[in-house]
């Protein structure tokens, strides 16, 4: 924030000088939902859309960000803090069937319209499958587009008719196959090249970039507060931190500790995420329970940015099992705290991460990563030299969080 406060206190008619009116489309992850209905002033998760939107708010070529929300369960009490609310002004748009759905989409098209017709907009920035949103008004309306897309799971369907991916995936089609300013995708393993290369639209700037990272290693969290706070009970070995969802797979990392155990060989393993899907986080907790895991597995429904890089650090190794591809947020940050990733390199999704900073099983064969998992900590020496490899690929090869928003926003040009 500028120490001029004045600056933010805002007016939607009086327009001033070349400050930018920005309108952003997005779905409402469950990490950025208190910031929006709690008035705080932090995010509990989704970096890449938080880091880039506090850039927004910070920016004083910036009037007002209009935010639109699409999706599910979208609550409307929105509360924003004090700080942000002259310079943030929020819409939501919930749908749970095929007829509320139509609604959803027909109120939100004429706000994001009523807002362009009744002020000046420089720019929609569209983020996620929402983007398309972001699309089909900019071409509509004149106004430039551009779209940030997280990854995606359209590569699964490459070998299909564009008309095919179109008809069964039609917003996420319109994400990357309209006209923009410039198209963001994630590389985050699930080959939005490809799918750009297949579907995209080719006039439209293409940037295929890795997520950022906070390189932290100072000033860290104390996991004895941690501890504390969790009732823990124990210094973690290993961690597995994702959204406690099927597709995450958490259980595969259970299933080999259950092979362990058999062999009276135990682990000190947290396990912690928000829950998205709650009969998943009941089995795995039952799995545990039953299995006389309950000692040295902590499962734990949600920790705050800094108390997950705490717990990452404090671990020996962090686990991603994920069913499509591994290169995600928690893959990165563990590689420049210094944890080493024990994963899969599934769908080739690790081609651009050194060999040497992580070990590579097959989770479904429960054997095989009991025994890669008894190995690593048989071999300390060879797990701290990783430790030092991970922690120089991330600081030579990827960026900070501010250095890859900043690049992003660029894009937006909110400063010409």
């Amino acid at each position: 924030m500028s120490n001029n406060k004045s600056k933010h206190k805002v007016n939607e008619t009086n327009y001033r000088g070349n400050m930018k009116n920005v309108i952003l489309l997005s779905f409402f992850w469950t990490g950025i939902r208190s910031f929006f209905l709690k008035g705080e002033t932090e995010f509990k998760g989704m970096p890449a859309f938080t880091n880039t939107f506090f850039k927004l708010l910070n920016d004083d070529n910036v009037n007002i960000v209009y935010v639109i929300f699409f999706g599910s369960k979208i609550e409307t009490n929105f509360q924003i803090n004090k700080e942000y609310k002259d310079k943030i002004r929020v819409y939501g748009f919930s749908h749970s069937n095929g007829l509320s759905a139509i609604r959803a989409i027909t109120g939100l098209v004429f706000k994001t319209v009523g807002i362009i017709i009744n002020n000046k907009i420089d720019v929609i920035y569209g983020h996620g499958s929402t983007s398309g949103f972001a699309g089909i008004i900019g071409n509509l309306t004149g106004i430039p587009n551009v779209r940030r897309i997280y990854g995606t799971f359209l590569c699964n369907k490459l070998d299909k008719s564009k008309i095919s991916i179109f008809f069964k995936h039609p917003l996420e089609y319109f994400a990357f196959s309209l006209p923009a300013k410039a198209i963001i995708c994630t590389n985050d393993g699930t080959k939005g090249d490809l799918v750009y290369n297949k579907i995209g639209h080719k006039k439209s700037p293409f940037y295929f970039w890795l997520n950022g990272i906070d390189k932290v290693n100072k000033d860290i969290l104390s996991f004895e507060e941690v501890n504390e706070k969790y009732k823990i009970g124990f210094t973690p070995q290993i961690c597995y931190l994702a959204r406690i969802d099927i597709w995450k797979r958490q259980h595969l990392l259970v299933e080999a500790l259950k092979v362990l155990s058999k062999k009276n060989e135990f682990y000190n393993t947290i396990i912690a995420g928000p829950v998205i899907n709650k009969k998943y986080y009941k089995e795995l907790k039952n799995n545990i329970e039953n299995n006389g895991l309950s000692k040295t597995v902590k499962v734990i429904p949600g920790l705050t940015k800094e108390e997950s890089i705490s717990v990452i650090k404090k671990s020996d190794i962090s686990v991603s099992f994920y069913d499509f591809s591994n290169l995600g947020n928690v893959f990165l940050e563990s590689l420049s705290l210094g944890t080493v990733m024990l994963t899969e390199n599934i769908n080739n999704s690790l081609e651009l991460i050194d060999e040497n900073v992580f070990y590579d099983t097959n989770p479904l064969n429960y054997e095989e990563t009991g025994n890669v998992i008894d190995k690593i900590f048989d071999n300390k020496e060879e797990l701290l030299l990783r430790s030092k490899q991970a922690i120089n690929f991330s600081h030579q090869k990827l960026l900070t969080w501010s250095e890859r928003a900043e690049k992003e926003l660029k894009l937006l040009c909110l400063d010409t």
